[in-house]
């Protein structure tokens, strides 16, 4: 009996200690609001304080064409497309396991001897240590499978990176069950630009520089293409669509509306138009300008060579990005790169000494400088007119690193607030005054052991609010409803001990003895433990399982459902044992 009293106190002591000091430091009671600046918080979520929900799609597919050297593999192509459709069809399919057995299929209906661990799939130098040409299907899949999940983690801290660089406090970020979908809640009423903080999400940071091709160099292409273009899209001359007249520089070959983006781009990429480049044209490849100017945007032409490694340089390449002004007040994004990028950087300056090179950041090309000196140190700089916002964004997204594949938002949603700073006030005050009648009901109803229920509560709610704050989690309508439920059964598990006991004493046993009897497994303490371990049971189902309001939700629950279980059965025992040893009796009789 010493021994357990002496283990309540202690334990009572300590939680009180730590999560008063949690309460305290995070609430200003003042304005009955919580204090933004403090690194432990209460975190309010979406439906109480307003702000932005979003689903993002992983591509399996481009981790599986990267994992597999971009294979050009005809069954291998034709099973991505085949779970490409039938992704679209159930978005939560196995996308993995769909395109093994798709490829099997292909396989065996074309009879061809191929497996996916074949030197031209997976079995490739980049693979070598984990697949060899032997490996069987079971062993490349589950190679990939984990590869795929090591990419997922990687994505989520990289996600997780430039949220917190964009300033935005607490974000849930959590993966969607085990798909390759990921759920971000971003609360705060003052996140208002959707487009801008998508942007920064989907950015591969795939970084590249590239030689150009000078406006006099492809002029001529265009007029060769210009009649097959006329009979394609409405009689239109692309020379007119391209504003040719009124290109200045020498690196732009072309000046576009954005209603004629599309048309451009798909014309260009046709079978048709590249049948007519000339050879010394074959390595060409047309991008367009980042930034959007008056609905116009600009058309570049690099030179693409891909067995070219010296133009490729990633975003992993880049070890520190940063801003600057030049005397004229104009932004500039200074690049600064590692070891292996400031190689390639120094050979491909000295290779392009002279000649206008196209810094292109995810197919989009920022910057088009000329090379004027041969740099060794890694250092580059971007110019491109930039405002501040814009600088701060791609800042970010360099600084972050580049993500394993392409991701891109399929669903957002910005949810006001339900409760405002008032209503939230009121709802404090209410309850608190349901807690005071509570407590004068029990008083009423169990006399002095009815007022220790109270006490109990009260403790509760301080474990409670002191264990979510230490956590920093993320309190939503769900999670609130969770508290008051694990309230509710603690308050029950002492009303079911005080109901036993008044059993016993009627019985005339001896008020310590039916103390003892209440708290064991053969008296009230099997109820309320079948009771809070299958809510407890409930819970956990409902966190593994669940996401966003509804793991909200079996938070609070299952942290509330362990500290009742303490509270209801060691701290309401101690003080009944405390008050009987003090006073000799007390009593469990309704008052009239």
């Amino acid at each position: 009996m010493r021994i357990r009293n002496f283990f309540t106190i202690f334990v009572t002591i300590i939680l009180t200690t730590i999560c008063l000091y949690y309460i305290l430091s995070s609430i200003d009671i003042e304005n009955y609001t919580l204090k933004r600046n403090n690194k432990k918080t209460l975190n309010l979520g979406l439906d109480l304080k307003g702000g932005m929900s979003m689903i993002l799609d992983i591509s399996e597919r481009d981790l599986l064409r990267k994992f597999s050297d971009n294979s050009q593999n005809f069954i291998f192509l034709k099973a991505l497309q085949n779970a490409d459709e039938k992704k679209k069809e159930n978005p939560n399919t196995d996308y993995l396991s769909f395109f093994i057995n798709s490829f099997n299929q292909e396989r065996k209906n074309k009879k061809l001897n191929i497996n996916l661990s074949s030197p031209n799939l997976f079995g490739n130098q980049s693979n070598s240590e984990d697949i060899h040409y032997n490996s069987s299907d079971f062993e490349v899949e589950r190679f990939l499978r984990k590869k795929i999940e090591l990419s997922i983690i990687s994505i989520q801290n990289i996600l997780r990176s430039r949220i917190d660089r964009f300033g935005i406090k607490q974000p849930n970020i959590q993966r969607i069950k085990n798909s390759n979908r990921i759920l971000i809640e971003l609360s705060g009423s003052g996140i208002k630009n959707m487009d801008r903080i998508k942007n920064i999400l989907e950015k591969k940071a795939e970084l590249n520089f590239f030689e150009t091709y000078s406006f006099q160099e492809i002029v001529p292409y265009f007029n060769t293409i210009d009649n097959f273009f006329k009979k394609k899209y409405f009689k239109k001359s692309i020379i007119d669509i391209l504003n040719i007249s009124l290109i200045k520089s020498s690196h732009i070959v072309g000046l576009v509306h954005v209603k004629y983006q599309k048309i451009i781009s798909d014309f260009l990429n046709s079978t048709g138009a590249k049948n007519c480049l000339p050879y010394h044209l074959h390595d060409v490849k047309f991008m367009w300008g980042y930034k959007n100017l008056d609905n116009f945007l600009q058309l570049f032409a690099v030179k693409i060579n891909d067995n070219d490694e010296e133009t490729f340089l990633n975003g992993n390449m880049v070890t520190h990005a940063y801003k600057s002004f030049s005397p004229l007040n104009e932004i500039s994004i200074n690049i600064k790169m590692n070891e292996e990028g400031s190689k390639k950087w120094k050979r491909f300056t000295e290779k392009n000494m002279g000649k206008s090179v196209a810094i292109v950041l995810d197919n989009l090309v920022y910057a088009v400088p000329v090379v004027k000196s041969i740099i060794s140190n890694g250092m580059s700089q971007i110019y491109g007119n930039f405002s501040i916002q814009e600088s701060n964004d791609l800042i970010n997204i360099l600084n972050t690193g580049e993500l394993p594949t392409s991701i891109r938002v399929v669903q957002t949603d910005v949810i006001g607030p339900y409760l405002g700073k008032e209503s939230i006030r009121r709802g404090v005050i209410s309850f608190l005054i349901a807690l005071f009648f509570i407590f004068i009901w029990m008083f009423f109803y169990y006399s002095i052991p009815g007022l220790y229920a109270g006490v109990v509560l009260f403790f509760n709610i301080i474990f409670i609010l002191g264990i979510l704050i230490s956590m920093n989690a993320v309190l939503t309508f769900p999670g609130i409803a969770g508290i008051i439920l694990t309230l509710a059964m603690s308050m029950d598990a002492s009303i079911l001990i005080y109901e036993k006991i008044k059993e016993n004493i009627k019985n005339k046993v001896f008020i310590l003895t039916s103390i003892n009897n209440s708290y064991s497994l053969q008296g009230a303490l099997s109820s309320i433990i079948d009771g809070q371990i299958t809510t407890l049971l409930c819970g956990i189902i409902l966190f593994y399982f669940g996401i966003g309001p509804i793991r909200g939700f079996s938070t609070t629950l299952i942290i509330g459902i362990v500290i009742s279980m303490f509270t209801s059965t060691c701290l309401g025992r101690l003080f009944l044992e405390w008050h009987l040893k003090k006073y000799k009796k007390f009593f469990l009789e309704k008052k009239y």
